[in-house]
């Protein structure tokens, strides 16, 4: 008579124990899937960054920004840093949206509130100190999601 009881407890607590472990499993599951999609955008990102770098005539657009224009926001790219600007908007594919933004090395270099979305940002950002000619750092940041 007793052992009905037990047999009863026992049958919900491994019922249990199985919800738990799918529910587990399945969580699991999401986070690699977007540990996986963070560094993808991260190495893009970077990758931007590293072309910006290396490519002489974004440095100099960069470095000839006057201090009094900083922080140069992504709508004034256009007028003050085009083939920065360019550069950036080859390397994202179009279910991606990615700002940039140039400021002074001493500047938090944020987004802004007015443009911030509702959803993950991916920010990665690079020093450019100096040319040839120019010494005038700068800090370039992109945000994406």
């Amino acid at each position: 008579m007793g052992k009905k009881g037990w047999i009863r407890i026992v049958e919900a607590m491994t019922a249990i124990l199985l919800i738990a472990a799918v529910v587990v499993i399945a969580i699991n599951q999401n986070q690699r899937l977007d540990q996986n999609t963070s560094q993808r955008i991260y190495a893009v990102e970077q990758n931007t960054l590293n072309e910006i770098q290396l490519n002489d005539s974004a440095r100099a657009e960069i470095l000839s920004i006057p201090s009094s224009s900083l922080p140069v926001a992504w709508d004034s790219f256009s007028s003050l840093a085009p083939n920065t600007k360019e550069i950036v908007m080859q390397n994202y594919p179009s279910s991606m949206q990615c700002q940039g933004r140039i400021c002074s090395t001493s500047d938090p270099c944020i987004l802004g509130y007015q443009n911030t979305p509702s959803k993950t940002i991916y920010a990665q950002d690079v020093v450019i100190t100096a040319n040839l000619t120019l010494y005038n750092p700068r800090l370039m940041k992109i945000f994406c999601w």
